[in-house]
């Protein structure tokens, strides 16, 4: 890396490194039986260069190849971005990032805690298809520049997917997953979770096309809050193209509604001690209370707005930073799950949904399939619905909520409850 910068400051006046180091390893089962088990290491480094006031880059995976990368990487710049920003000098930000447990956890511990759920489910609903994911990653970053910054971390992750198919009028798959930083065996919990909603699926009934009240998961919150995290970007601020442009400090949600963007959660899915600029990792308030308060920012993507980078800057060695979300939570509330459906005569629970790209996801609107979802009858879950799909905004529903969950589950980078909205449009076929 030493040596890529040297030869890049020869011709250009700033510059910065980067090597991304990643290690997985997957273990699946399909029918019951083990069928993959791999390692897969991946190196690379990508140049960042100013040259003239413009931004050049360029990567590759193949080190003897520095003298072509740094050439590239200037030759880039002539057609480069104009730069509104200068490399950061320091990253003082400590952040808990590595289990040592989870780091040096053997593959045989991987395929006994996959062959535990196989058995789960096997002895209870022997005739479920199941299939089993588990991966471990280990990723490491370095970052040096021309500022005289170099700074390193290191990364654990493990994610844990489990999905039963059974044969019930169609088709019907279930899908469990978790995601966490530090090692913690969730498969027993998941198990149990499955076939409760396999046994939930047994009945199928209707429901009438109409704007009924709608519980989502956590497991299915994310694809509603896609609108949201883009609204928030600064880049879609910075184009004019979100619709929270110009809106700080308005109210656009009910009350009860926070969400905090937290890169420094000790070992989160998605924290990290700096981003992929080396600007410090913080705490993001987005929406408090219901009100705007912030977006996120890059330090291309700040400069062009005359502001600070909120250590956003997410990329891998092959790509220039983009502002990216890291955790995001939406902070809970004070009902059960249990509570909650109580509290709802007729309506909808949804544990998982398809679709949504044809929506306009930026201005906040959603058109979502519920591929797994029940009908609730007067406060009570009776049965799975079928062809049903469900739309709305997601800033028109979340002024108005009945009630938000007071347990948060980790699904993949988000921290979230469960939300009941008052009323979103449903249409069902069935």
């Amino acid at each position: 890396m030493e040596k890529i910068l040297e030869l890049a400051m020869k011709k250009a006046p700033a510059a910065e490194v980067i090597r991304v180091d990643s290690q997985s390893t997957p273990v699946e089962f399909k029918a019951g039986k083990l069928s993959l088990v791999s390692t897969r290491h991946t190196t690379g480094w990508g140049l960042r260069v100013i040259v003239d006031g413009r931004i050049g880059f360029s990567s590759t995976t193949n080190i003897s190849q520095r003298q072509n990368l740094v050439e590239n990487a200037l030759l880039s710049a002539n057609f480069g971005q104009e730069a509104t920003f200068e490399f950061p000098t320091s990253s003082p930000a400590t952040v808990p990032t590595v289990d040592s447990q989870l780091a040096s956890l053997p593959m045989e511990k991987i395929i006994e805690q996959g062959r535990r759920a196989v058995a789960g489910i096997a002895e209870k609903r022997p005739e479920v298809f199941s299939e089993i994911m588990l991966t471990k990653l280990v990723f490491n970053l370095r970052i040096i520049n021309s500022a005289g910054l170099d700074i390193a971390f290191q990364k654990t992750n493990l994610a844990i997917e489990i999905t039963g198919l059974i044969v019930r009028d169609g088709l019907l798959w279930v899908t469990e997953s978790w995601h966490g930083g530090k090692l913690a065996w969730q498969t027993d919990r998941m198990v149990a979770d499955l076939l409760q909603k396999l046994d939930l699926a047994k009945r199928t009934c209707s429901l009438p096309t109409a704007r009924l009240p709608v519980l989502f998961s956590a497991q299915a919150l994310p694809n509603l809050l896609m609108g949201v995290e883009m609204g928030v970007n600064g880049k879609n601020v910075q184009k004019g193209a979100s619709p929270l442009c110009g809106r700080l400090d308005e109210q656009l949600m009910d009350r009860r509604i926070t969400i905090v963007d937290d890169a420094t959660l000790p070992y989160g899915v998605a924290s990290y001690p700096f981003d992929g600029e080396g600007v410090p990792s913080r705490r993001t308030v987005l929406i408090e209370k219901g009100v705007l308060r912030g977006y996120l920012y890059d330090l291309q993507t700040a400069g062009l707005m005359k502001t600070a980078s909120t250590g956003h800057g997410d990329r891998g060695f092959d790509s220039l930073p983009s502002p990216t979300a890291s955790n995001l939570l939406v902070e809970k509330g004070d009902k059960t799950l249990e509570q909650m459906v109580a509290e709802i005569r007729q309506g909808l629970i949804v544990y998982s949904v398809l679709g949504g790209g044809q929506s306009n996801l930026l201005a906040g609107d959603f058109s979502l399939n519920a591929d797994l979802a029940y009908k609730i009858d007067g406060g009570e879950i009776i049965g799975r619905v079928k062809d049903t799909m469900i739309s709305g905004n997601i800033y028109e529903a979340c002024r108005k909520i009945t009630a938000i969950g007071q347990d948060q589950r980790q699904v993949d980078n988000y921290i979230l409850p469960a939300i009941a909205f008052t009323g979103l449009d449903v249409s069902s076929t069935v």
